[in-house]
Protein backbone atom coordinates (compact mmCIF):
# COMPACT_ATOMS: atom_id res chain seq x y z
CA UNK A 1 0.00 0.00 0.00
CA UNK A 2 1.11 3.53 -0.67
CA UNK A 3 0.26 6.73 1.22
CA UNK A 4 -1.60 8.09 -1.83
CA UNK A 5 -3.91 5.06 -2.10
CA UNK A 6 -7.42 5.27 -0.71
CA UNK A 7 -7.29 1.65 0.49
CA UNK A 8 -5.07 1.30 3.52
CA UNK A 9 -4.15 -1.25 6.14
CA UNK A 10 -4.69 -0.75 9.83
CA UNK A 11 -2.66 -2.65 12.42
CA UNK A 12 -5.08 -4.07 15.00
CA UNK A 13 -2.52 -6.41 16.62
CA UNK A 14 1.20 -6.10 17.26
CA UNK A 15 2.96 -8.50 19.60
CA UNK A 16 6.71 -7.86 19.28
CA UNK A 17 8.65 -10.93 18.16
CA UNK A 18 5.37 -12.88 18.00
CA UNK A 19 2.59 -11.51 15.77
CA UNK A 20 1.58 -8.81 13.33
CA UNK A 21 -1.96 -8.50 12.02
CA UNK A 22 -2.88 -6.13 9.22
CA UNK A 23 -6.46 -5.38 8.24
CA UNK A 24 -8.79 -2.95 6.59
CA UNK A 25 -10.55 -0.18 8.54
CA UNK A 26 -13.91 -2.03 8.42
CA UNK A 27 -12.46 -5.31 9.82
CA UNK A 28 -13.66 -7.14 6.71
CA UNK A 29 -10.16 -8.42 5.91
CA UNK A 30 -7.14 -9.45 7.92
CA UNK A 31 -3.66 -10.68 7.08
CA UNK A 32 -1.86 -12.27 10.03
CA UNK A 33 1.80 -13.18 10.46
CA UNK A 34 2.58 -15.26 13.55
CA UNK A 35 5.92 -16.66 14.71
CA UNK A 36 5.71 -20.03 16.50
CA UNK A 37 8.87 -21.35 18.19
CA UNK A 38 9.62 -24.92 17.15
CA UNK A 39 12.75 -25.45 19.24
CA UNK A 40 15.84 -23.50 20.38
CA UNK A 41 16.99 -22.83 16.80
CA UNK A 42 13.85 -22.94 14.65
CA UNK A 43 10.74 -20.82 14.28
CA UNK A 44 7.73 -21.42 12.07
CA UNK A 45 6.06 -18.49 10.30
CA UNK A 46 2.30 -18.87 9.97
CA UNK A 47 0.44 -16.66 7.50
CA UNK A 48 -3.34 -16.39 7.36
CA UNK A 49 -5.62 -14.26 5.21
CA UNK A 50 -9.29 -13.85 6.07
CA UNK A 51 -11.90 -11.82 4.21
CA UNK A 52 -15.64 -11.32 4.09
CA UNK A 53 -17.50 -10.23 0.99
CA UNK A 54 -20.72 -8.24 0.71
CA UNK A 55 -21.71 -10.19 -2.40
CA UNK A 56 -21.41 -13.96 -2.68
CA UNK A 57 -20.58 -13.73 -6.40
CA UNK A 58 -17.54 -11.57 -5.66
CA UNK A 59 -16.35 -14.00 -2.99
CA UNK A 60 -16.72 -16.94 -5.35
CA UNK A 61 -14.89 -15.15 -8.16
CA UNK A 62 -12.02 -14.22 -5.87
CA UNK A 63 -11.78 -17.77 -4.52
CA UNK A 64 -11.64 -19.27 -8.00
CA UNK A 65 -9.35 -16.73 -9.67
CA UNK A 66 -7.45 -14.87 -6.95
CA UNK A 67 -6.42 -17.77 -4.69
CA UNK A 68 -4.07 -19.39 -7.23
CA UNK A 69 -2.47 -16.01 -8.01
CA UNK A 70 -2.15 -15.19 -4.31
CA UNK A 71 -0.70 -18.62 -3.58
CA UNK A 72 2.00 -18.14 -6.21
CA UNK A 73 2.88 -14.63 -4.98
CA UNK A 74 2.92 -15.62 -1.33
CA UNK A 75 5.02 -18.73 -2.01
CA UNK A 76 7.61 -16.58 -3.76
CA UNK A 77 7.60 -14.04 -0.90
CA UNK A 78 8.07 -16.77 1.71
CA UNK A 79 10.85 -18.50 -0.23
CA UNK A 80 12.62 -15.14 -0.57
CA UNK A 81 12.20 -14.49 3.16
CA UNK A 82 13.58 -17.97 3.91
CA UNK A 83 16.61 -17.29 1.71
CA UNK A 84 17.29 -13.96 3.43
CA UNK A 85 16.92 -15.38 6.93
CA UNK A 86 19.14 -18.38 6.25
CA UNK A 87 21.82 -16.14 4.70
CA UNK A 88 21.93 -13.91 7.80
Amino acid sequence: MRPTDEDTFVVPVVEPERALVLGDPTAGMSWAFVLEPVDERCTRLLVRIRATYARAALGLMLRVFWRPVDLAMQRRQLLNLKRLVEAA
